[in-house]
């Protein structure tokens, strides 16, 4: 009996459990990605401010642009982590996102891929605050640039994104 009385409530936990994980959860479709090693990683920092300009366009972040190589026949899983002082003003918020560039080719988003969804910072007009974004993709065979850019969403007068004493980390990983 003892045993019986035992499993009943593990059950009745793990369903009280369960529903109250699922109460208020927004569903998504997570993307996966796995690896087993590093093969390659890479950083670039700067110690110089930059504004972002106005135009409610991307604009890429100087001094975050990194350079890799998958090999012929090869893919990889690559992982960006940008974290900066940040400072938004007179905005709906202040965007970043993480980009790749094939050979000859536009930008793609990593995922991730949210756009100007991405609230990197939040009009605060106080002082700077530190801010990272972490962002994953894979990619086959091929040349690539990956960096960072940002945009004004919303700007009304006196519009500010000031970004400052920056790091831009990538790490590819072999799948």
């Amino acid at each position: 009996m003892r045993k019986f009385t035992k499993r009943v409530t593990v059950a009745l936990v793990a369903l009280v459990v369960g529903a109250l994980a699922m109460g208020g959860v927004a569903y998504a479709f997570p993307s996966f990605f796995g690896g087993t090693t590093a093969t390659i990683q890479r950083d670039i920092t700067e110690t110089a401010f930059w504004n972002t300009p106005l135009a409610a366009t991307w604009h890429t972040v100087p001094s975050t642009a990194i350079g890799v190589t998958v090999p012929a026949g090869e893919a990889r899983i690559v992982e960006s982590t940008f974290g900066a002082e940040s400072s938004c003003i007179a905005a709906n918020q202040c965007s970043v996102r993480v980009v790749y560039i094939p050979a000859g080719g536009a930008p793609v988003e990593f995922s991730p891929v949210v756009g100007t969804d991405f609230a990197f910072d939040s009009p605060s007009g106080g002082p700077r605050e530190q801010h990272s974004i972490h962002r994953v993709t894979r990619l086959g065979p091929g040349s690539y640039t990956i960096l960072v850019q940002a945009q004004i969403v919303g700007a009304g007068g006196g519009a500010l994104f000031q970004l400052d004493d920056y790091t831009h980390f990538v790490d590819l990983i072999n799948p």
